[in-house]
């Protein structure tokens, strides 16, 4: 059920083409919830044609000012070393958000009494921070270790370990 009204087309889904739902606009793309069911190939290029006008293009990137972003650095060895060949992306990946808060640790003060910088970076947090399952996560920080990257200290009574990375480069 389409309507034609000088020339633009008016759908029944939402108040003319320049009104998205919860008036936000489309950031140049064009999301599922603004596309109407045309039945009709003219009817869609048009409808599209009419969406492009309204949309938002993208501007390109680059990192100056107050848009500048946070990055996570990953040691060059980790990529081109031939002893980390059968370490998996996502534990190199994972020892480099491990780097990221050392920062943080150094800051907190969390130094132990022999004076090495230790993390606490929970299971359920490397899951969120990787987006995958407990057993995968369990499983590269064995790989770590197994590397030699990390040392695990439990602390026990439901308490994050205590993860020490060690120097790789």
């Amino acid at each position: 059920m389409v309507k034609r009204q000088r020339g633009s087309a008016v759908y029944p889904q939402f108040k003319g083409i320049g009104a998205f739902p919860n008036k936000q606009k489309c950031a140049g793309y064009i999301p599922e919830h603004c596309l109407p069911i045309c039945k009709k190939r003219k009817e869609r290029i048009k409808f599209m044609r009419d969406l492009e006008k309204v949309c938002i293009q993208p501007k390109y990137n680059y990192c100056t000012g107050e848009e500048r972003f946070t990055f996570i650095k990953l040691p060059k060895c980790l990529v081109e070393d031939e002893g980390f060949v059968e370490l998996s992306m996502d534990a190199k990946l994972l020892y480099a958000l491990f780097l990221d808060r050392v920062s943080l640790s150094i800051k907190n003060g969390w130094i132990d009494n022999q004076g090495r910088v230790f993390i606490y970076y929970s299971i359920k947090n490397i899951c969120v921070d990787l987006n995958c399952g407990t057993q995968k996560a369990c499983k590269l920080l064995d790989e770590l270790e197994k590397v030699g990257a990390l040392e695990r200290k439990r602390q026990g009574l439901g308490r994050p370990n205590k993860l020490y990375l060690k120097k790789m480069f």
